[in-house]
């Protein structure tokens, strides 16, 4: 160990800040080529618009800059930072390729749902994708064994504090911002709000996924009393045990539509697919 440590070259600070910064753009250039869309596309409206660039750019410069002031090695930081904002684009990735639809912050509080959902999917891990992101992460940590510079503890505290205090900020203030975000949607052609899969792709996975943090608070309402709820929980469990018909039928389904009512449709009524449904409710 003592031979590889001589062996190190070191970083004057100017190339500590020109790699720090050449090493989030490389992040960010990946975590667009992970997205479901075209990166093209993304990186032209970073162009087009530089807020785009810095509010993706932002959150990544300031984790390299806290794992810089945590592991004292740019390197090693690039390439614990790449791994994190990497796989979030992944996990974007499959999340939209199997339920059309982007990763939100709120998603991890249903990982456990989310793992046995998985089940019922033939999921395309892209293993492509997941090489490269190896791939680069490696080479960062490889580079982290060339080369060293580690600041002074209290340099480094600073580093740390800047950076969480710039991203604690712009969480409080940017982030949030519904004006800032209808903004730069309006900005570009055919893009709608409603459509939010493609307003992720078009402007950045990053940016996007920190303006839903909070989006999906369920508020407590004002007469919320926990006894009382769970008493009502436990009286529906005990009332489940006594066998009753049921003599309701629901049918709960996003977007439900009857399309075999239409003239097109020519099932014999035992051949329908919703023959049982018909039966149901004719019978209601």
């Amino acid at each position: 160990m003592k031979r590889v440590s001589k062996n190190k070259k070191s970083l004057s600070a100017a190339w500590v800040i020109v790699l720090y910064v050449v090493i989030s753009l490389a992040i960010l250039a990946v975590a667009v080529y992970l997205q479901p869309g075209s990166a093209t596309s993304t990186l032209r409206n970073f162009l087009r618009d530089p807020r785009l660039l810095a509010l993706n750019l932002l959150p990544i410069l300031a984790v390299l800059g806290l794992s810089y002031a945590l592991l004292g090695n740019l390197f090693f930081a690039g390439s614990l930072t790449g791994v994190i904002f990497h796989a979030l684009s992944l996990v974007n990735l499959i999340k939209v390729e199997c339920r059309k639809d982007p990763l939100v912050p709120p998603d991890f509080g249903l990982f456990g749902e989310a793992m046995q959902a998985t089940g019922e999917y033939q999921l395309n891990l892209h293993p492509g994708r997941i090489a490269l992101i190896a791939a680069f992460a490696i080479v960062l940590f490889l580079l982290g064994l060339r080369f060293k510079r580690r600041p002074k503890a209290w340099k480094r505290l600073v580093i740390g504090l800047v950076c969480v205090g710039c991203m604690a900020g712009a969480m409080m203030t940017v982030y949030p911002s519904k004006d800032l975000y209808m903004d730069m949607i309006g900005k570009i052609d055919g893009l709608t709000y409603t459509n939010v899969p493609k307003v992720f792709d078009e402007t950045g996975f990053v940016y996007c996924f920190l303006h839903n943090f909070g989006l999906y608070e369920v508020e407590k309402p004002a007469d919320y009393d926990r006894a009382e709820a769970e008493a009502w929980a436990d009286e529906t469990a005990a009332s489940a045990k006594t066998p009753v018909r049921a003599n309701v039928i629901f049918v709960q389904c996003e977007a439900f539509s009857d399309v075999f009512d239409a003239p097109a449709f020519t099932y014999a009524p035992a051949d329908n697919p919703m023959y049982l449904y018909h039966q149901g409710a004719e019978g209601a």
